[in-house]
């Protein structure tokens, strides 16, 4: 999960560990609070009052040294930037000053005068000389500060801090002054050149993207500079006592940060796989390295050759952090409210991968876990996925879960071999540049041959998901000639999407596209022999509230239908009982299988011989042996005569 704005900190810290030796000059005790008199305040206007176009940002020299016991950090930012407009007189940053005191602000040995403002968190610095188009400067900005509880809460607990060793993804404007471009403006590509120096207790380490230029120690420290030669977003490190394990992958070092070594062969084995099925389906790897470091809270974080996250238990979030490396850094994002072009295809990663390892029965469970909670958004609070609504509270679910269907409902469309080569060629057509939704959909049409407007359209600008009646009869017109009439009507909402349409008969299955547009749709198909059931969506490529089926008698009457129709299960987690709805139109069999996450078969349930009509399967938690089930994932599979059809349902005592 990437995070907002542009550049961030990632620290793992130790309450509770020894301090820091006192060799630098300030110590938390001592240090100074008192700082320059700013200049009055140049006041707060509804609108941003800061022009975000007037400077360039190239470079950061970032040197912290944290002492973990009492929470302390003092630090230090060199920033060099460059004019944009004729005549610049000062130059602005963001900074969270409700936790850090600003020491000095300084050009070479000048002291330079600023000003706060609290409303937008911005530190304005005053240049001496003013700058002219394309000219640069450099100011130090020194400052010391603590890590608080009201930190933590006021960064939505991305900061951290407890009795034992805790994750903090910090924003920029907590750790040093940031571009005030990176906080405020949409666009996100933004880059510079960044080295950090991070001075840590001695029995630890500190990692981060780019190289590690040079580590030394003293007696009671260990420091750490780490940079990067290409520009980059942001400047990310994790620090704390890790172990480290270093395996090779195709002739890149892979490295695995602990606490202990005992997990590091399955991330390993596990980052092997997840880089071997990218680098087929993306485009070869984007990286000459990659590091994966284990931190406790519950967030995940990827940056260029670094990944953070509670490992190795999120099996899956490690591909959705490692696909980072191309959703994020290689194809980098231009704008922030098209995030999902990140998120989206993030999350979209994690079930394509899970689809490869584990096989179809598990990608349909995790959509469909996808697929309920978009659903259980209420309407009033729906938004777009563009612009990604980030004041939401629903803002994942929009983004990640919706987004990552939006993906899978064009894969149905264009079919497996058309979709993997849009998604390639986009990777690696614009490798190392910043990319736009406009240009991922150009490259869709492009590959497709067809237009697309009306997809993303409706999928990324529009908000909620269609909801669908069908139902058909079968006229017998000849010995061998069979029309099969079937109608769809949307309600509540009008949505133009092709639906799989999957026609049963004696001699097999029949798979169709019924391209539904409007409140009403009829499609004619002709059969050689009578069918026995019409299913809608069968394999699941559809984000969509419902598809009911008719029940009805009479030839050719518009709600006929001759195939079971299947309610969702309910409720859905269960503690007690789970129950399936079923209709049947003639006299059948009903048998309700139960099976767990591995496949094995817990409970079989079977319903006596039953007429046409509305019946009911319950499940009460227990296996063949009247043992009570465990917490977990489970699958129903429902079946009555050829028909088959399956529910995932998750235990909850």
């Amino acid at each position: 999960m990437t995070k907002r704005f542009g550049m961030f900190f990632a620290l793992a810290l130790a309450a509770g560990l020894l301090p820091l030796g006192e060799a630098s000059a300030i110590s938390p005790e001592e240090a100074a609070w008192e700082r320059p008199e700013p200049k009055v305040g140049f006041g707060s206007p509804s609108a941003v009052p800061y022009d975000t176009g007037a400077v360039d940002y190239v470079d950061y020299d970032i040197n912290v040294r944290l002492y973990p016991y009492s929470h302390f950090l003092q630090g230090e930012a060199r920033v060099i930037f460059r004019s944009k407009v004729s005549q610049l007189a000062e130059a602005d940053f963001v900074l969270y000053n409700d936790t850090l005191n600003v020491l000095a602000v300084t050009s070479g040995p000048d002291t330079l005068a600023w000003a706060y403002d609290p409303t937008y968190w911005v530190l304005r610095v005053f240049l001496n000389d003013t700058l002219g188009l394309g000219q640069e400067d450099t100011v130090t900005i020194a400052y010391s500060g603590y890590i608080t509880p009201e930190l933590s809460r006021a960064l939505s607990n991305y900061c951290r801090l407890d009795g034992t060793l805790g994750f903090s993804t910090i924003t920029p404007y907590v750790w040093y002054p940031a571009s005030y471009d990176h906080a405020y403006s949409t666009r996100r590509d933004d880059k510079v050149t960044c080295r950090v120096t991070l001075t840590v207790p001695l029995s630890w380490r500190a990692v981060s993207l780019g190289t590690l230029m040079d580590s030394s120690a003293t007696d009671s420290t260990q420091t750490y500079t780490w940079g990067t030669a290409a520009g980059v977003m942001n400047m990310s490190f994790a620090a704390g006592p890790y172990l480290l394990c270093i395996r090779q992958f195709q002739g890149m070092p892979l490295r695995y940060y602990d606490f202990d070594t005992t997990y590091a062969e399955p991330v390993f084995n596990t980052a092997q796989s997840i880089l071997s099925y990218f680098n087929r389906v993306y485009c070869p790897k984007p990286m000459e390295k990659l590091a994966y470091v284990e931190n406790l809270q519950i967030y995940g974080f990827g940056a260029p050759t670094l990944v953070m996250m509670p490992l190795p238990y999120q099996l899956f979030g490690q591909a959705h952090e490692t696909s980072h490396q191309w959703w994020g850094w290689a194809l980098c994002l231009r704008y922030s409210p098209e995030v999902w072009l990140n998120e989206g295809f993030a999350s979209y990663s994690e079930i394509l991968f899970q689809e490869d390892t584990l096989g179809r029965a598990v990608r349909r469970a995790e959509l469909d876990t996808m697929a309920w909670r978009y659903l259980a958004v209420p309407r009033a609070e729906d938004r777009p996925i563009v612009p990604a609504p980030t004041a939401s509270r629903y803002y994942f679910t929009i983004v990640y879960n919706k987004g990552a269907w939006v993906l899978h409902m064009l894969r149905g469309m264009l079919g497996d071999s058309t979709f993997f080569n849009v998604i390639k060629t986009y990777a690696t057509t614009y490798r190392d540049s910043s990319v736009t939704v406009a240009m991922f959909q150009q490259t869709a049409e492009q590959v497709s041959g067809r237009n697309l407007g009306w997809f993303f359209d409706e999928w990324l600008y529009r908000r909620w998901a269609p909801r669908y009646t069908y139902s058909w009869q079968a006229f017998r017109q000849a010995s061998d000639s069979v029309l099969l009439r079937m109608w769809v009507d949307q309600q509540d909402s009008l949505f133009e999407m092709p639906i799989q349409t999957t026609i049963y008969t004696p001699g097999g299955e029949r798979e169709e596209w019924a391209w539904v547009k409007n409140p009403s749709d009829t499609f004619e198909f002709w059969l050689s022999e009578e069918p026995y059931a019409v299913v809608l969506d069968k394999d699941d490529w559809l984000l969509d509230r419902g598809i009911t089926l008719g029940v009805g008698s009479g030839p050719g009457e518009r709600n006929l239908r001759t195939g079971p129709a299947l309610s969702p299960a309910f409720p859905n987690p269960f503690s007690h009982e789970v129950i399936l709805t079923y209709t049947l139109s003639k006299p059948g069999t009903p048998v309700l299988r139960v099976y767990d996450i591995t496949g094995r078969l817990v409970r079989t349930l079977k319903g006596e011989g039953e007429g046409a009509g509305q019946g009911i399967l319950r499940w009460d938690g227990r296996d063949g042996e009247g043992a009570t089930a465990k917490n977990g994932v489970y699958f129903l599979s429902f079946q009555c005569g050829q028909y088959r059809e399956i529910r995932r349902v998750v235990r909850l005592k």
